[in-house]
């Protein structure tokens, strides 16, 4: 079954939000901007999302596929692969892999952002440090942070006092 929070990217709202007519690598900066895109990120970054919930999702939104016609839920796959360019995970890897192998006219546009996450996703130098920090837990005033230094198979780990925080986060 797939995550609520992933579901909302077959609704025809989120379609109209996107507006289809943009180059890939346009389409793939509007959609990294838009606030379902960035919370499914974070959801998968916090372990909210797996891999079940993702192979759950694309089977249910490749479901209605049928040769010659253009797949009406293209805009979630783009938007999932967007979600998932960053993500370290094994299954976010296979995931745009899996698209952007995609030799069909009816899902054109989510291959082709496909294939520019994956572009994007290896030109980042290998020692770049990275760093992500976790939503404060109710209750709490400190939160997690992750540093790692590409390359080098170096990653940190720690707490830092919050200094502020915006309750309308993720999921």
């Amino acid at each position: 079954m797939s995550h609520p929070v992933l579901d909302q990217l077959l609704s025809e709202e989120f379609v109209v939000e996107v507006g289809f007519l943009l180059p890939p690598a346009a389409l793939r900066r509007r959609l990294q901007r838009l606030r379902l895109v960035r919370r499914i990120h974070l959801a998968v970054r916090l372990g909210i999302i797996r891999d079940e919930h993702v192979r759950a999702f694309a089977t249910e939104a490749t479901r209605d596929f049928r040769a010659g016609e253009l797949l009406a839920n293209e805009a979630g796959l783009a938007a999932l692969a967007v979600a998932l360019e960053t993500c370290p995970h094994e299954y976010a890897e296979q995931y745009l892999h899996d698209l952007a192998k995609l030799r069909l006219a009816e899902v054109g546009t989510a291959i082709r952002v496909a294939r520019e996450c994956l572009r994007v996703r290896y030109s980042r130098p290998r020692t770049e440090t990275r760093s992500f920090t976790y939503p404060v837990r109710p209750g709490r005033d400190t939160v997690e942070f992750v540093v790692t230094r590409y390359g080098t198979g170096h990653t940190g780990y720690g707490t830092a006092k919050v200094v502020r925080f915006d309750a309308a986060g993720c999921c």
